[in-house]
This record gives structure tokens, sequence and C-alpha cells, in this order.
């Protein structure tokens, strides 16, 4: 649902809460990928 909401988002406003939206997935990823690092 929050994935929906996400593309709305980006389909709907600006550059400036596209570069947002562009920034949360990296940090996500970057996130997930030190956890990875973690388990292993």
């Amino acid at each position: 649902m929050s994935t929906i909401k996400l593309q709305l988002k980006f389909q709907r406003k600006n550059n400036n809460d596209v570069l947002e939206t562009l920034s949360y997935w990296r940090g996500l990823f970057y996130y997930i990928f030190l956890l990875n690092e973690e388990g292993v």
C-alpha cells in the first residue's frame, strides 16, 4: 500500500519531491545492504 502511495506521489509532485523520494529509496537500500553485511 505504501508503494502505491509513493508511486502516486512520484507521478503527481514536482522535481524536488521526486529527488526526496529517490534519496529515500537510496537510504533504504543502503540500510538493507548494511543489515545484509552484518548478517554475514
